[in-house]
């Protein structure tokens, strides 16, 4: 008798199973490429941005980094980062427009005096 019921409970089992693994039904089928579609979109703008930059791909994504660099350029003083003050390139806009491309913390300071970063005298450059 209880041979019966183990051959009986083993046919449910793989009855469930193939349930659960048939994607005959229409609406499964649609749903898997739905989401394959969906998953090629997002590979080809995270490759899109990583490529060309996120700034070229969704320009509206851009927005203002003026304290950020100011902050930076801070903790390159504080720390006394030549590389950081002196050498580190950074790109500085204000939401709009670019104020400075590829400047260092110095050059800010001498050419660039309304971002608001102020003179590190602890940090020598070496002259060019």
């Amino acid at each position: 008798m209880s041979a019966e019921l183990n051959v009986e409970w083993n046919k449910n089992i793989f009855k469930e199973n193939n349930i659960l693994l048939d994607m005959n039904n229409k609406g499964d089928t649609n749903w898997v490429l739905i989401m394959l579609i969906l998953g090629v979109i997002v590979l080809v703008v995270l490759a899109g941005g990583f490529v060309v930059g996120w700034n070229k791909l969704l320009p509206f994504l851009s927005t203002e980094n003026v304290g950020t660099v100011v902050t930076q350029c801070q903790v390159a003083c504080t720390t006394n980062s030549q590389y950081g003050w002196c050498t580190q390139k950074r790109t500085v806009n204000d939401g709009e427009n670019e104020i400075a491309k590829d400047v260092s913390c110095s050059v800010l300071v001498s050419q660039y005096k309304t971002v608001g970063v102020v003179a590190c005298p602890q940090v020598d450059c070496p002259t060019v």
